[in-house]
């Protein structure tokens, strides 16, 4: 088959640009978070609802497979959510998680809110072991900081 003869060749603009100029700036955001590591974003949930989120990949870890001594990376990232509830007020959610599980650390300003939190947290538990997620600890502690 001749080269050309039924095969695609991009117009001289699509070579020249392969990215719309009014998305340089997002195509610009996402690769400094796929370099860095790092995302973070303050926004509104919706109407009257603040949120602050932040995500971080830690370094990669080396384990052991059980099978030998060759050594795989996994790539964990800790992610902390904050936001403020009508009904249970500011609440911080910190989490880690891998390939294999999840550890999630809450943080409550009102002591009221913690133990509802608390009250809810073998539901969690469950609700991550029906989907297959292995769940590492999990508490809720008061914010003293907020």
């Amino acid at each position: 088959m001749a080269a050309g003869a039924g095969a695609y060749t991009p117009a001289a603009a699509e070579v020249a640009d392969p990215v719309n100029p009014a998305a340089m700036a997002l195509v610009r955001q996402q690769l400094e978070v796929f370099e860095t590591r790092q995302f973070a974003w303050q926004g509104v949930a919706w109407p009257g609802q603040s949120i602050a989120w932040e995500a971080t990949e830690e370094a990669s870890q080396k384990h052991e497979k059980p099978e030998g001594p060759s050594e795989q990376s996994s790539a964990a990232w800790k992610t902390c959510l904050r936001l403020t509830l009508p009904n249970l007020g500011q609440i911080t959610a910190n989490l880690r998680l891998d390939a294999r599980c999840v550890e999630i650390r809450f943080a409550a300003v009102d002591p009221e809110t913690a133990a509802v939190l608390r009250g809810g947290a073998t539901r969690l538990a469950s609700g991550l072991e029906s989907a297959g997620i292995k769940l590492l600890g999990m508490g809720v502690d008061l914010d003293q900081e907020a």
